[in-house]
């Protein structure tokens, strides 16, 4: 397979490099986030982009600005980012006879500036790029290109290093890259049911092993059903990927979050230390749900959801399935109720009390 009649000088080495860090197809996480979203500000970009460039496709571990996760290999610039160690930047792609028949100069809206620097593998191979791109042609200025080359340092930096939750990062590492793509969710690119499932029991697993405190929450989002049919699928689902996003930088990358149905979220916190913290967290996040703007809907600027949540401490074992049967429970009464309800389970002493709290 050929890309534009160029491929890395060591693509087979690059490859590995890159399968090696085990990043494809594994869910967004707030620390690249943060960084395509600064970069995307910083420079005025419409678009930003984290890219893997694999064999077939290029791969982007976090995008602003646009939907899905990657595009075919062939039409990518990013592609001859990697040829060489140096920044690329191309001014007004239409100038450029690497693009003329590209599909992403050519469709509308055209991409027609572009700017990426080689990220490397610990050898020194290039495996990805730190991308902007917009839809008109533009000058970029040194002080960009620092800028630039800045964030893409930053990104490297965190393509080599592990999250910060230990129990994400080892699911990540032990499973292979299909599964992992059968565990996230294609929308919202966070884990789906499987995915949650399988962090969960590993969360539970963990949090008994050091006698450590696990919180447990589930988010029902208010009336999506409506929000769907007012405004039309294309723009909730628009309106789904960025509260997805959203939610991840609101609840701190310390945490795993997922999307287990087409309105409910589960985020599981296994830092929290006493109830005092777990209530904290869970009056932010009623907060942060409830203030959160949508428009298009006659009579709702603000979205607004259910929580029911799990505080689980004591030195005994405790199965998923337990854990959603009481979340459930839980939910019926947070709807009923109009405040979010909090069970704690101390396993110790097998008991359990359900907390009211006004959103």
């Amino acid at each position: 397979m050929t890309h534009d009649g160029q491929l890395h000088t060591h693509e087979d080495t690059r490859l590995a490099a890159l399968h090696s860090l085990q990043i494809l197809n594994t869910p967004i996480e707030e620390r690249f986030e943060r960084i395509t979203r600064l970069a995307r500000k910083a420079l005025d970009m419409p678009i930003c982009a984290v890219s893997c460039i694999d064999k077939e496709n290029t791969w982007f571990k976090s995008i602003q600005g646009l939907p899905g996760c990657q595009v075919d290999r062939k039409a990518s610039f990013c592609q001859h980012t990697i040829l060489g160690n140096d920044p690329l930047v191309i001014q007004d792609t239409r100038l450029d006879e690497r693009f003329v028949d590209n599909p992403l100069v050519n469709n509308d809206p055209p991409f027609l500036f572009y700017a990426g620097v080689p990220i490397f593998s610990i050898d020194g191979l290039a495996i990805a790029a730190f991308c902007v791109l917009d839809t008109q042609p533009r000058t970029f200025t040194n002080d960009d290109l620092e800028i630039l080359k800045d964030c893409a340092s930053m990104a490297q930096f965190e393509l080599h290093t592990g999250g910060a939750n230990k129990v994400q990062d080892q699911l990540i590492q032990q499973v292979g890259n299909s599964w992992r793509l059968s565990m996230i969710d294609p929308l919202t690119r966070l884990w789906n049911h499987d995915g949650i499932n399988t962090t969960l029991g590993e969360s539970l697993t963990q949090s008994f092993d050091s006698k450590s405190g696990l919180m447990v929450i589930m988010l029902d989002l208010a009336g999506f059903n409506e929000i769907n049919n007012t405004i039309g699928r294309a723009p909730s689902d628009q309106l789904m990927q960025e509260f997805a996003k959203s939610l991840l930088r609101a609840v701190g990358e310390k945490h795993i979050v997922g999307r287990i149905y087409n309105d409910k979220f589960v985020i599981i916190m296994n830092t929290i230390t006493d109830i005092k913290q777990a209530i904290r967290h869970l009056d932010e996040l009623q907060g942060f749900v409830d203030s959160y703007p949508i428009q298009g809907v006659e009579n709702r600027p603000r979205l607004g959801g259910a929580i029911a949540a799990v505080y689980v401490t004591g030195s005994c074992e405790y199965a998923p399935q337990s854990v959603y049967e009481t979340l459930d429970s839980s939910m019926y009464h947070a709807k009923h109720t109009g405040e979010y309800q909090l069970t704690t389970i101390n396993l110790d002493s097998e008991s359990a009390t359900n907390d009211q709290h006004a959103a």
